[in-house]
């Protein structure tokens, strides 16, 4: 299974039992993911969000148009190098432009999915939409 066939499986896998039994969290799931999804998952999640939008409430969080964009990220710096220590220490905070850490945890994340566990592992695939929502 590659990178791009696990999103696909996963936008799926949302969208029908979102569908299948509708409920105000499955919208706001599809709303969600639809937010992150790849550009060629996003036709199916809008049909599947204009279908629930019907019959459901939109969630409280859910504006038609986001009206946020990213002005500042802070990354965390490990100036003691503690993965050789075993005492725990600070790790100071750093601004630092917003795209090179949005490309840091997409990159993180790019690895995740290609690394053990394998990403079609239930726990993984569970969890994988938390990690890309934040």
């Amino acid at each position: 299974m590659g990178e791009r066939e696990a999103e696909h499986q996963l936008c799926m896998q949302v969208s029908g039992r979102a569908c299948t039994t509708p409920s105000p969290h499955g919208l706001a799931a599809v709303a969600a993911l639809r937010r992150v999804a790849p550009v060629a998952e996003i036709t199916m999640l809008a049909e599947a969000f204009d279908t629930l939008a019907q019959t459901q409430p939109l969630p409280p969080w859910y504006p038609a148009e986001p009206d946020w964009t990213p002005v500042a990220a802070r990354r965390a710096v490990d100036m003691w190098d503690a993965a050789r220590g075993g005492e725990e220490r600070p790790t100071p905070i750093t601004k630092q432009p917003v795209a090179d850490v949005l490309a840091d945890i997409a990159d993180a994340l790019r690895i995740i999915d290609i690394t053990w566990p394998r990403n079609d592992d239930d726990d993984y695939v569970n969890n994988r939409p938390v990690a890309w929502s934040r």
